[in-house]
């Protein structure tokens, strides 16, 4: 959930404690980050975790959030505090920006509020590459449903205009039955978005005035009603970015991005 910037400033600056940029600075959380220029992406890249400790944890593995300077961009749903019939539909796979497979949640969340099936593989990988900064990471959430494992690359360029992404599903064998897949991206409440180049493309704008495109292939585009709970726990309306298809077992890949307008 978002807090107040100001507030968070402060405790900073009377704590004493400072910053430190570097490459794995939020590693140990479960979480990677990275920043060129102005834009910033975090990416859910953490193992879940055990009974009972996993009670409230969200089933979102390689979901990623998107900030232009101080402005969110891509988010994902949030979490309500108060509500348990919104916190559990706020932990589903299908409430964050990520890819999911046949409308399940990648991490079964039982009727006990504890995860089922998990990943038993989380695998991250950061390389530097000659036009900015590279991830990759893959799970197994899936792979006891129908053999599929996701694989997300995002590369942020160096001069932080261009987010480029690609995500994998693939298996050792064909599938019995095609799986259906569907690439969530969430858009915060003051992004407006609007589909041009014939429903090939979308036209984001920021609260600020900055524009952004969002391009793909490899899929169906459409745009689709969501619900944002980051702010104060109340739901507002938003919309998402869904990219749609199938997988036969073959390696699947579906390309996307996201550019700044000159």
């Amino acid at each position: 959930s978002e807090d107040d910037s100001v507030a968070l400033e402060t405790l900073f600056r009377v704590s004493g404690v400072k910053i430190r940029k570097s490459p794995t600075q939020l590693t140990d959380a479960g979480f990677e980050s990275m920043t060129r220029e102005k834009v910033t992406v975090i990416l859910d890249c953490g193992k879940p975790a055990s009974s009972p400790h996993d009670r409230g944890n969200h089933a979102s593995p390689l979901a990623f959030e998107m900030s232009v300077a101080r402005e969110r961009l891509i988010v994902n749903c949030g979490s309500h505090r108060t509500d348990p019939v919104w916190e559990d539909h706020l932990r589903a796979t299908a409430a964050h920006s990520t890819l999911i497979v046949d409308d399940r949640n990648a991490f079964e969340i039982t009727k006990s509020g504890h995860f089922g099936r998990t990943a038993t593989r989380m695998d991250v990988r950061r390389d530097l590459v000659q036009h900015g900064i590279m991830f990759t990471a893959s799970h197994d959430g899936y792979v006891p449903l129908n053999g599929l494992v996701h694989t997300r690359r995002l590369t942020l360029s160096t001069n932080g205009e261009m987010l480029e992404g690609e995500d994998i599903l693939s298996c050792d064998a064909p599938l019995v039955k095609a799986a259906n897949f569907a690439v969530r991206f969430h858009l915060h409440p003051r992004v407006q978005a609007s589909l041009i180049q014939e429903g090939q493309a979308v036209l984001l704008r920021l609260a600020s005035g900055s524009g952004w495109r969002f391009y793909k292939d490899g899929a169906d585009l459409s745009l689709e009603p969501s619900i944002y709970c980051g702010a104060d726990g109340s739901p507002r309306k938003t919309m998402q970015i869904v990219l749609s298809g199938q997988s036969d077992g073959s390696a699947t890949s579906v390309r996307w991005q996201f550019s700044e307008e000159g």
